[in-house]
């Protein structure tokens, strides 16, 4: 090429593939993206390096595995050795800026590294973005609703906590439902910060919170997608909180989850109409020719499959299938469906495809591919690695023995139609995709010749995820502790971390 592009990353937070009806869901809940799906390519089979948001992010934006970043544990900062994408960008003449509520992604984790504005959790914490009084009010209750105590209750007062509860979610249900997502504040952010900076190539980051749990919506979006038995069941009454499912604490029933996926699924679709927000403005700036749009999400999440909920403690699909859809500048014209097995590490390989500039000591770090060309080929590309090496943080280390069966390690080999999941208990998995995509039926006794190839495969990165396990061992166990700051535990326990 010989203009460089503009690039724009768009990451929606906990968004499987499986839910956007851009990748075949029954219900319409992704219609702005599949209108300009004509101009994109769309990846049938985008995996995850991981699981969750801190080690996901550490990969995409040094298109490294999480057993050679080995950011994974709360508190850690990335590595000053690795480059990030913001980094190789800005060396190229690149304006960055990052526009992301999370924590991880921040200061925190080393992450903000090589961007020249990063506006993160502490920028949108005084903004007051989302910030009504109805809507800090809703916030200061969830608190209070939330985790209680590590054995899943608290013995006093319980009846009436839980009675405060129900009536605080009510009320706040209705009292909150025209109240406007960050989503909007973060795009007329981003809509600024274009046009203060478009007569130089740009590399935004923007990362959207409102599909990860709790669901807050506004109208239309949180009854859109909510049937009349669901709304008769009350939707503002059930439970999210992970942690109580898995204890047992609150009996999930089907009708539950089928609440919570609806709202996950008005979620989706609130963050599809702000997506094309950002369509619309690029070709009102007359932007969008020379402009790569990447549509991603950093995981996925469970909402009741195999008897889990949130993200954490499997690599099923539901986890680690992610959307992945690239609006190429006009120039690379390319557009339609890629249906190899690509990852969230080939993003920083294609986008070095794409400016040309060599960077010895980056090429030599990445693991990825480019999407575009042979030009950059680190890993085969009939198949995926991702990687649980941490199953028990800061919040839940004290559950381990109590929830004893999810105290493993996995690291899961994929291809098109197959998949091999390593544990470190001894209690493998395959499956056969084609015939079984919600991995119900597991296929690790049989003879299948493709599970022995895929287990040859797994070895060399079977080995390499040992090695980091073995050198982050005592973070990971919890016998060499990292302080985290007062802001940052405020942050974390609202998402449901701590």
């Amino acid at each position: 090429m010989g203009k460089k592009p503009n690039i724009i990353l768009i990451v929606m937070d906990a968004v499987r593939a499986q839910n956007l009806s851009s990748y075949g869901y029954a219900e319409k809940t992704t219609p702005r993206i599949e209108s300009i799906l004509p101009e994109c390519v769309l990846y049938r089979n985008a995996i995850s390096s991981s699981y969750w948001t801190l080690s996901s992010f550490a990969s995409t934006f040094t298109g490294t595995y999480v057993s050679r970043h080995g950011l994974l544990v709360d508190g850690e900062v990335l590595d000053p050795k690795f480059l990030t994408m913001a980094e190789y960008l800005k060396s190229n003449g690149y304006i960055t800026c990052g526009l992301c509520t999370y924590a991880y992604v921040s200061s925190f984790s080393g992450l903000d590294k090589g961007f020249d504005l990063f506006y993160d959790y502490r920028f949108f914490d005084r903004s007051g973005s989302r910030g009504s009084p109805m809507y800090k009010l809703y916030k200061k209750m969830l608190k209070k609703s939330r985790h209680t105590g590590s054995n899943g209750a608290n013995k006093k007062g319980l009846v009436q906590k839980l009675k405060e509860s129900m009536i605080y979610k009510r009320l706040l249900w209705f009292l909150t439902k025209n109240n406007p997502g960050h989503a909007e504040f973060i795009n007329a952010m981003l809509f600024r910060l274009i046009q203060r900076n478009k007569k130089k190539p740009f590399f935004m980051f923007v990362h959207y919170p409102e599909t990860h749990s709790p669901y807050i919506l506004p109208q239309p979006y949180r009854g859109k997608f909510l049937t009349n038995q669901m709304k008769r069941k009350k939707p503002w009454n059930v439970n999210q909180d992970w942690l109580k499912h898995f204890l047992g604490t609150v009996k999930m029933e089907k009708l539950d989850f089928s609440i919570l996926e609806a709202l996950y699924n008005g979620a989706i679709n609130y963050l599809d109409e702000r997506i094309h927000e950002i369509y619309s403005f690029l070709e009102r700036e007359q932007l969008l020719s020379d402009t790569m749009l990447i549509i991603t999400s950093d995981h996925g999440n469970n909402i009741g499959e195999h008897n889990m909920m949130f993200h954490c403690w499997c690599l099923y699909d539901t986890l680690i299938r992610i959307p992945l859809i690239i609006r190429y500048p006009n120039d690379i014209n390319l557009c339609g469906e890629e249906k190899n097995v690509v990852q969230n590490i080939d993003l920083l390989p294609t986008i070095m495809d794409i400016i040309g500039t060599k960077d010895e000591n980056l090429f030599d770090q990445i693991q990825g591919n480019s999407l575009l060309s042979e030009n950059i080929k680190k890993r085969s590309c009939s198949y995926a690695i991702s990687e649980l090496i941490r199953p028990f943080g800061r919040s839940t280390r004290s559950l381990s023995t109590t929830l004893e069966k999810y105290n493993r390690r996995l690291i899961s080999i994929r291809t098109k139609d197959k998949k091999f999941i390593w544990a470190s208990d001894g209690i493998d998995e395959f499956y056969d995709l084609k015939s079984d995509p919600y991995e119900m039926k597991n296929l690790a006794g049989s003879d299948d010749p493709s599970l022995t190839e895929l287990r040859e495969r797994l070895e060399p990165w079977l080995k390499a995820f040992q090695e980091m396990y073995q050198r982050k061992k005592e973070k990971i166990n919890g016998a060499k502790k990292l302080e985290l700051g007062s802001d940052i535990k405020e942050r974390l326990r609202k998402l449901g971390y701590l």
